[in-house]
């Protein structure tokens, strides 16, 4: 997420959309981490001070080198791969 100036003189903020593992199409048998998200290609701007909180999207990797716990690693998010919302 990004933040940008709107037209009028609004702060803005800019950022991706992310799926969860139940609401993509997949193979019945995949196990998803309990905290796996999935990019989606939409975007949007919205008001910053629509922004209820934040947290932090991780590849893999560094998902696996930080988060030893998951439990500690609560507003942590593993982003593995983009998607389509829809099956092709």
């Amino acid at each position: 997420m990004s933040s940008c100036v709107g037209d009028s003189g609004d702060r803005l903020a800019f950022g991706h959309y992310y799926l969860r593992p139940h609401e993509t199409f997949h193979e019945p048998t995949r196990r998803f981490f309990h905290c796996e998200l999935f990019r989606v290609p939409l975007y949007d701007l919205v008001p910053l001070d629509a922004v209820v909180g934040l947290c932090c999207i991780m590849d893999l990797h560094t998902y696996c080198r930080v988060c030893l716990n998951p439990h500690s690693c609560l507003n942590i998010h593993v982003h593995s791969y983009n998607t389509n919302p829809e099956p092709s």
